[in-house]
C-alpha cells in the first residue's frame, strides 16, 4: 500500500474511534469517584465500596458533520505538510548532487594540475609551440618560472582536498 493510503485508513479508523468514543460518552454512564483501602482516589462507574461520590458530568452529542470536516482539515494539513517534506527532500538531494558533481570536478582538475606539475618539473627542455608548428626552447629562468606556475596552480586547486 502506498504512504497515502495508509495515512488515509489510519485517519477513516481515528475518526470511527473518536465517534465511538464520544457515543460511549454520551451515552450518559454514571461516574463515582472514591477512595480505595491503600488511600488513591478512583474514579469508575461501578465502585467497589461505598460511599462513593457520584459525579455530575455534562456530555454533549457529537457533531459527526463538524467531527468529519474536522478530519478532513487535518488529512489536508498532513498531505501539505508532506508535500512540503518531498520538495525539501528533493531540493537537499540535488543540492548534493551538486556539490558532489563540485567536488569531482575539483578532483580533476587537482589530477590535472599535478599531472602538468609533474611533466614540467621532470623533463629538461621546456617549449612553446609558436604559430608556424615550430617549437621554441625556454631557457632556465623560463622554465624555473613556469615550474613555479604550474607548482601554485597544483597547490592552488590541491588545497582543502
Amino acid at each position: 500500500m502506498s504512504r497515502i493510503a495508509l495515512k488515509t485508513a489510519r485517519y477513516t479508523v481515528q475518526a470511527a474511534f473518536c465517534i465511538g468514543a464520544l457515543w460511549a460518552v454520551t451515552a450518559g454512564a454514571d461516574v463515582f469517584k472514591f477512595t480505595d483501602e491503600k488511600g488513591n482516589v478512583q474514579y469508575t462507574d461501578r465502585p467497589l465500596k461505598l460511599p462513593a461520590e457520584r459525579l455530575s458530568i455534562q456530555s454533549q452529542r457529537t457533531d459527526v458533520v463538524a467531527l468529519d470536516a474536522r478530519v478532513a482539515e487535518d488529512f489536508k494539513a498532513t498531505e501539505a505538510r508532506e508535500t512540503e517534506r518531498k520538495k525539501l527532500d528533493t531540493a537537499a538531494t540535488e543540492k548534493k548532487k551538486a556539490a558532489d558533481a563540485n567536488a569531482a570536478g575539483k578532483v580533476e582538475a587537482c589530477n590535472k594540475a599535478r599531472e602538468d606539475y609533474r611533466i614540467r618539473s621532470t623533463n629538461f627542455r621546456l617549449y612553446e609551440e609558436q604559430a608556424g608548428g615550430e617549437r621554441r626552447y625556454l631557457n632556465s629562468a623560463e622554465i624555473d618560472a613556469t615550474r613555479d606556475a604550474a607548482k601554485k596552480a597544483m597547490e592552488d586547486l590541491c588545497a582543502g582536498l
